[in-house]
């Protein structure tokens, strides 16, 4: 009888912790719609900056129906649903800042400045990667 109510008890526990989180205020982003190509990416330890040329097939692709694929010299790397969280990005003091998901995975804090994407590891000595719209 002990054995049978303990496993109630820890399913029970299980489906509260599971209605109870709260999943953040996940945002649609109709500006974010398109493909973007890399343009510039800097940071790290040593703080080095590349700047890369119009057509490097570095590329980022996100579609309306929440789906993503992501290009390195034009081969896929990844693919999937992407997803915004408004105000998701202050690990580091980045408050206000935009947290995207890849396949429900932080990828970075992101800001949106018409048609320039600013993607950024949310941490010190991380990558900044900058965007232009195609």
């Amino acid at each position: 009888m002990k054995v049978v109510m303990k496993k109630y008890l820890f399913l029970l526990f299980i489906l509260f912790i599971a209605f109870s989180c709260k999943k953040g205020n996940v945002i649609p982003r109709a500006g974010l719609t398109g493909k973007w190509e890399l343009r510039i990416m800097s940071g790290g330890i040593s703080g080095a900056t590349t700047n890369y040329a119009a057509g490097n097939g570095n590329t980022l692709q996100f579609n309306a129906d929440s789906t993503f694929a992501q290009y390195q010299n034009f081969h896929l790397v990844n693919q999937g649903t992407y997803s915004i969280v408004k105000n998701g990005g202050a690990i580091i003091g980045l408050t206000n800042q935009d947290a995207l998901y890849y396949n429900h995975l932080f990828s970075g804090v992101m800001q949106l400045n018409g048609n320039t994407l600013i993607v950024r590891d949310n941490v010190d000595d991380g990558f900044i990667s900058t965007y232009v719209r195609q």
